[in-house]
């Protein structure tokens, strides 16, 4: 067999199976690559464990990833409020925890120095100063409370009837525990904890 027709093939099939794996095809045809390269080209026996130069084993390149997915349940559930119920609900809430509010900035801790509540039409605003102020109001399409926090962002909660309670899905937070905690870090001591459970209307979070 003629050593140069054999090589011609050898990099013409070589060069066409690059190609194909190749988003951009070579300027050079197998042709003009057979003439630039054949000059200074011997032939070798194939070496044992030769690796096609396009085709390199996957595990030279790439290693295996394992990704894990919590798939514990949730402990509330969403319940299914009529209305009627979603407002009587919400209403409490906002009612008791208004009180609360009004009880600790008409306190005589120093740092509520300034501290405004308000609530209107279901919508309640609570300014603590230089902290920021949240913003919680009733969402009757949604049968939601959303709060807006100067600490925590935008947060969506729903109503679980079993456990008494309005939570916020993604994080699994308590709407009264929540606003207890980002409060008491300003205010120290659990101060507004034992303030907003000290009412006997107010679920215990």
């Amino acid at each position: 067999m003629n050593p140069s027709r054999s090589m011609t093939g050898l990099l013409t099939r070589r060069w066409l199976s690059c190609a194909s794996n190749s988003r951009r095809l070579g300027a050079d045809s197998p042709r003009k690559l057979w003439r630039s390269t054949i000059a200074g080209y011997q032939l070798h026996p194939t070496p044992t464990g030769y690796h096609h130069p396009c085709k390199q084993p996957m595990d030279n390149h790439m290693k295996t990833r394992y990704y894990s997915v919590d798939s514990s349940p949730s402990p509330f559930t969403v319940s299914d409020l009529d209305p009627q119920e979603f407002h009587q609900i919400s209403d409490q809430t906002l009612d008791e925890l208004t009180e609360a509010l009004e009880r600790l900035v008409e306190s005589d801790h120093p740092e509520v120095t300034g501290w405004d509540v308000d609530y209107s039409s279901g919508v309640m605003n609570f300014s603590m100063g230089h902290h920021g102020t949240y913003v919680i109001n009733k969402q009757p399409p949604n049968k939601q409370i959303w709060l807006s926090s100067p600490f925590s962002g935008p947060k969506r909660f729903d109503y679980d009837k079993s456990r008494k309670s309005w939570f916020y899905s993604r994080e699994g937070n308590e709407l009264m525990a929540l606003l207890s905690s980002e409060i008491d870090s300003i205010l120290g001591n659990q101060f507004f904890s034992q303030l907003l459970h000290s009412s006997s209307n107010l679920p215990q979070q």
